[in-house]
């Protein structure tokens, strides 16, 4: 090969070389500036995240604050409702069984001065009426403890707690359903066994599950 077309040879490879360079650069350029699109178009960044995303919990509303008198009363069951199970599991005897119950009664009249609740909360338990017509309502307290008037006129003599119909309270209580959440007022019936009388007809029943007579003056609807 001639010296000049040794020359002309060497010129095309280093040609060929730059040209071979410029197509590598331009070809970065180009990858470049998909990657750049691409993080920048907000549905290529959500397809392209592996991870699962933290979602932040919404804490719970808080429950409707009830007075310090009806959460006196609550504690009063759920003390004298747990030492008497835990009693029943130890065999006690009568007696003891019989001092928890009348423990429970001085701490109910205590809670409920003058036998009186005022501004109580609960959830509507029952709701009906008698064969008179008369309303019978029961309410659930925090603590799962239940106050109400009875549900026939026989047991109601003496208590007065039924609710009849020409009474302004038999509308407003029918304007609610069972599960409505509504605050009360009300007198509670005395007794010496119970403190204040209980509709269960036997003791256990009575300490683990009562369920005390009231004459409702007044109900609300709650927020």
């Amino acid at each position: 090969m001639t010296e000049e077309a040794k020359k002309k040879s060497g010129t095309r490879f280093a040609l060929f070389g730059c040209g071979g360079c410029l197509v590598l650069m331009f070809g970065f350029m180009i990858i470049g500036a998909l990657t750049t699109a691409s993080m920048d178009d907000p549905s290529n960044v959500h397809r392209a995240a592996t991870a699962p995303v933290a979602v932040a919990e919404v804490p719970a509303a808080p429950a409707v604050p009830i007075p310090a008198s009806e959460q006196a009363f609550c504690d009063a069951v759920q003390v004298a409702r747990t030492a008497y199970k835990d009693a029943m599991r130890a065999k006690a005897n009568e007696l003891k069984l019989s001092k928890i119950r009348t423990s429970r009664a001085k701490a109910l009249v205590s809670a409920a001065a003058n036998r009186k609740a005022e501004g109580w909360v609960g959830k509507v338990k029952t709701l009906a009426t008698t064969g008179e017509g008369h309303a019978v309502l029961v309410i659930e307290l925090p603590c799962d403890v239940r106050v109400g008037t009875w549900n026939n006129a026989l047991s109601d003599i003496g208590d007065n707690t039924l609710v009849p119909q020409s009474s302004p309270l038999f509308d407003a209580i029918a304007s609610f359903d069972k599960g409505s959440t509504i605050g009360f007022s009300g007198r509670f019936s005395s007794e010496s066994k119970n403190g204040f009388k209980e509709q269960s007809l036997t003791e256990y029943g009575s300490m683990t599950d009562p369920v005390f007579v009231f004459r409702f003056t007044g109900i609300r609807s709650v927020p």
